[in-house]
């Protein structure tokens, strides 16, 4: 079924936080096993990398940027095998966490890093004035216009990037689903899909956000089962887009 309804966004919410328990359903444990592995991996891969980089400089800065772009690069095949996991289960095709590692193995390892190379690239154009702004004004210091334009590019970058995850933030779905298309095409098609319903996506991920400010409560460690319910929600909209019915990983 495609979405084409103009139904208040919470009745569509519900529908698709629906397929999301019913993919869940007994599965949870895989869900967030596999969340878990991706976290540490993101940590080592992320934070580990960019860790001996001397901070607060214009040279840090960018030898920062450049670090998380190479280190996103090697992410973007987990995060392959952890979108591969979602759609599994939203087709309920059997998966373990062992799946987190299929970019390596089911598919083309290249034409996953040059789609996040892609998604990467967006995200620093995106933040790097921010980031320039802060070390340049002298961080929480700052004072008048430092503060001004460390606000300003805050606000601009933030919406930037909002707009942009909104439009391609479905790419590895069709990598997934779409292997014919070639890693160029692969983000057309996701904005294609999300044309004219960005702004039930928008809620739908703004719903989530009450979830994730409880979870911190529990120092973040209920947000590994919120972040299984996210994901699979998005999974869930994705299919409603497509209206595909069958296994389209068969």
């Amino acid at each position: 079924m495609i979405i084409r309804t103009r139904s208040p966004y919470s009745a569509l919410n519900s529908v698709v936080k629906a397929d999301a328990r019913a993919a869940l359903m007994g599965q949870l444990k895989t869900a967030v096993g596999a969340n878990i592995s991706y976290a540490l991996i993101r940590f080592v891969i992320r934070e580990l990398a960019g860790a001996f980089i001397p901070a607060g400089t214009v040279y840090g800065t960018i030898l920062t940027e450049v670090v998380y772009f190479i280190g996103a690069l090697l992410l973007g095949v987990f995060t392959y095998g952890l979108f591969y996991i979602y759609i599994n289960l939203e087709y309920d095709q059997p998966v373990t966490v062992n799946d987190l590692f299929t970019g390596f193995r089911k598919d083309s390892p290249d034409r996953i890093i040059k789609v996040q190379a892609f998604l990467s690239a967006l995200e620093i154009l995106c933040m790097v004035p921010f980031d320039l702004a802060w070390n340049l004004s002298g961080g929480i210091r700052a004072r008048g216009f430092g503060l001004f334009m460390i606000v300003l590019t805050l606000l601009v970058g933030a919406a930037a990037l909002v707009f942009f995850m909104l439009n391609y933030g479905l790419s590895f779905l069709v990598l997934i689903d779409f292997r014919e298309l070639e890693p160029r095409q692969v983000p057309g098609v996701s904005a294609k899909l999300v044309r004219g319903h960005r702004k039930e996506l928008f809620f739908l991920v703004l719903s989530f956000a009450p979830l994730y400010i409880a979870g911190l409560l529990s120092f973040g460690l209920a947000n590994l089962w919120v972040n299984a319910y996210f994901l699979s929600a998005l999974t869930a909209f994705y299919r409603r887009l497509t209206g595909t019915a069958e296994d389209p990983l068969g």
